[in-house]
């Protein structure tokens, strides 16, 4: 794999418009409370979010899916956000990179060997990047449940990147990143709060985080 509203299929018109100041209280999975703010922006095809807090400062990007707001951060540069839809024998997603404006990036897919609910085991991926359909990749998929979350694990030949993906019936969102464990959030949204949970890859515990617009 190598991040406004998307255009993905699936990421419908949001009801409220995420951007904005927002003041953020929460927990961590260690129960750790926190506070701070977080600053949403349109950037590219996704939206950028920039969150200030009491446990320290984090740089994200985000989406719209089905009235639901998701963002994604990595400890690193190279992290972003995949949506898939999930069907039998078939995975497609699109996903985005932080900090890159060229969007979306696609990848397809089918299962080596047997899957379990549609979803869990080893599936053979082709995709290619943001705004370059001609720069194509491929890698090997593994998916697992972890709690009320997904971990999954591609394998490039030459990187691996986690991500950690919530689903939400035929949808699997999912924050990835390179050589680290990716993290993400999601967000019910309301016109002046967002109530939020969240997990990075291979935690099976999960934070909270509540926002208030100012």
């Amino acid at each position: 794999m190598t991040g406004l509203l998307f255009t993905l299929p699936l990421a419908l018109a949001a009801p409220v418009d995420p951007s904005g100041i927002w003041d953020v209280t929460g927990r961590d999975t260690q129960r750790v409370q926190y506070d701070g703010s977080v600053m949403i922006q349109p950037w590219g095809p996704a939206l950028d979010v920039t969150w200030h807090t009491s446990l320290g400062d984090y740089q994200g990007i985000a989406l719209v899916v089905n009235g639901e707001l998701y963002a994604a951060w990595g400890a690193g540069a190279e992290f972003g956000l995949m949506t898939y839809t999930i069907a039998p024998g078939r995975l497609e997603g699109e996903w985005v990179l932080w900090r890159d404006r060229e969007g979306p990036g696609k990848e397809w897919g089918t299962p080596r060997g047997r899957v379990r609910r549609s979803l869990i085991g080893t599936w053979e991926m082709d995709g290619h990047l943001p705004g370059a359909p001609e720069q194509s990749y491929r890698s090997l998929l593994t998916i697992t449940r972890l709690g009320r979350t997904y971990l999954l694990t591609w394998d490039t030949g030459g990187s691996i990147y986690q991500g950690v993906g919530f689903r939400h019936g035929d949808t699997l969102v999912v924050g990835w990143a390179l050589d680290t464990a990716g993290g993400l959030v999601r967000y019910r949204l309301e016109e002046e709060e967002a109530r939020g949970r969240w997990a990075v890859a291979g935690n099976r515990k999960r934070g909270r985080e509540q926002l208030v617009r100012r």
